[in-house]
């Protein structure tokens, strides 16, 4: 889903999860971790996509 800017929390760090997969805080360190190092991170959502998908639903 998307949001507005001003529609965000007064912090601007913004985490996207899949729902279908279990969120623990050891994953999170570990995907911080490997975000961090480095190494590129693959996403599977584009900007695109998700403006698409928000034009669609009547969020934007």
């Amino acid at each position: 889903m998307a949001r507005r800017a001003e529609d965000q929390l007064p912090n601007p760090a913004v985490v996207l999860v899949n729902p279908d997969e279990e969120v623990t805080p050891e994953a999170f360190r570990a995907w911080l971790d490997q975000l961090q190092s480095g190494e590129p991170v693959a996403l599977e959502v584009t900007a695109a996509e998700t403006l698409a998908e928000a034009r669609a639903a009547g969020e934007v």
